[in-house]
């Protein structure tokens, strides 16, 4: 049984949802760029293949591996993306992040380093884990680089 507690993270910006089959359609709706797939280990091009994801990623959380949210933004009033919290291990009290994707029409925006500050506050402030790693693909540059600006200004609520 999963001793830690998960819960709905919200920050000016966006508001990360716990992951729920009712959010396929909208998932699939903003997942129809194919650039957002292009170093991602997979590819959404159909609606079938968005439910498999999100079933995927709610075993997961039944397996209390994972707890995977949907990436609400507050700003445009409509969900662009999803990201988690993976290879959960509480006997190691650490966990990941990542498994991250949005709509190009939020790239380079605050969404990304909001999303992130919420997740690793919660982790270090709430859950009081050891160690949170942020993971990405070595092709991945453009995640990478979403990262690096993550921490390379201040990260705060909002930036």
């Amino acid at each position: 049984m999963m001793m830690f507690s998960f819960t709905e993270l919200e920050g000016k910006r966006v508001k990360l949802v716990p992951l729920q089959l009712e959010h396929v359609d909208y998932l699939f709706e903003v997942a129809q760029e194919p650039e957002i797939w292009e170093h991602y280990p997979i590819s959404i091009k159909s609606y079938d293949q968005m439910l498999s994801f999100v079933r995927n990623a709610l075993e997961g959380l039944k397996r209390n591996e994972q707890f995977p949210f949907a990436v609400f933004d507050k700003e445009r009033n409509q969900f662009i993306g999803s990201t988690r919290y993976l290879r959960i291990s509480e006997g190691n009290n650490n966990l990941n992040i990542g498994s991250t994707w949005y709509n190009p029409i939020v790239w380079r925006t605050r969404v990304n380093t909001e999303a992130k500050y919420l997740m690793l506050k919660y982790a270090f402030e709430t859950l009081q884990v050891n160690r949170v790693e942020i993971i990405t693909t070595t092709d991945n540059f453009r995640s990478q680089k979403g990262i690096e600006r993550c921490f390379c200004r201040p990260l705060i609520a909002g930036s």
